[in-house]
């Protein structure tokens, strides 16, 4: 009886948040929940297709189950819904083509059934407005990267010593990880670090970017690219300097490993 009442709440709760702010998902959303199926046909790259796409030189930017929350005016719990902040994850997801200089990540949970996902605990509720948004906006003609690429210890061993080691790396996190990356052993050509907030750095944002263009006009002789792990500001940024020109990796969770070197592919 308990888990019903709860399960009720939940209900009640959500057409409370969303219905009269984002009707439409709402909608949608109903409709999809008791679904068995509700599938999705997103393409995903093979993994040689990435690494060939990342060497012809785009960007990466991820889309998780945080930044669908602030699509519909969710916090999460390092970054508060700001509404410039929905309408720059928006326009990223809206303009990403096959010819844009990013390459757009998603969970590959998109393709799974309500039914798959339900198998195991809170992944239907997690995925399912991905499910939604993705029918909704995303293009269904463009191919797309795993989001959890960066979780997989031998894909980001290939991925630093393709294109990260003969580079000089920008760092755009917050001043812990920055502390902890300047000890590793990974070899980089050389490195500059930008401290950035550890909670709602989007509200920094103009100030992140002036730091990191005055980095940049110091570096203009230099193979530059840029890793990113700031929350959802990560996305804002890598879209702003993929246009300009210059590579940069929204590497998110996966930048643990470049001091630690652990395989993070089990909390999927």
């Amino acid at each position: 009886m308990d888990s019903k009442i709860a399960f009720l709440k939940r209900i009640v709760n959500f057409f409370k948040n969303y219905l009269l702010r984002y009707p439409s998902f709402v909608l949608a959303y109903a409709m999809a929940y008791p679904q068995k199926t509700y599938p999705n046909s997103a393409r995903f790259y093979s993994e040689h297709e990435l690494f060939d796409q990342i060497a012809k030189g785009k960007s990466i930017i991820r889309i998780g189950d945080g930044e669908i929350g602030l699509l519909h005016g969710r916090d999460i719990h390092y970054q508060p819904h700001e509404k410039e902040l929905e309408l720059g994850l928006r326009k990223i997801i809206k303009e990403y083509t096959l010819e844009s200089p990013y390459i757009l990540s998603i969970p590959v949970f998109v393709n799974y059934t309500n039914q798959e996902l339900s198998k195991t605990d809170g992944k239907l509720s997690c995925w399912l407005p991905l499910k939604v948004e993705f029918r909704k906006m995303f293009n269904k003609d463009a191919a797309y990267a795993d989001a959890h690429f960066f979780y997989y210890r031998n894909l980001m061993l290939r991925f630093f010593n393709e294109f990260l080691q003969d580079k000089h790396v920008v760092f755009v996190t917050n001043e812990d990880a920055n502390a902890e990356i300047r000890k590793t052993t990974i070899p980089f050509a050389s490195a500059t670090y930008v401290d950035t907030p550890k909670e709602n750095s989007f509200d920094k944002l103009h100030n992140i970017i002036a730091t990191v263009d005055n980095v940049l006009s110091n570096l203009a002789d230099k193979k530059v690219v840029l890793a990113i792990s700031t929350g959802p500001t990560s996305k804002i940024l890598a879209k702003h300097y993929a246009e300009l020109g210059y590579q940069s990796f929204d590497i998110g969770f996966g930048l643990r490993y470049i001091y630690d070197e652990k395989d993070y592919s089990n909390v999927i």
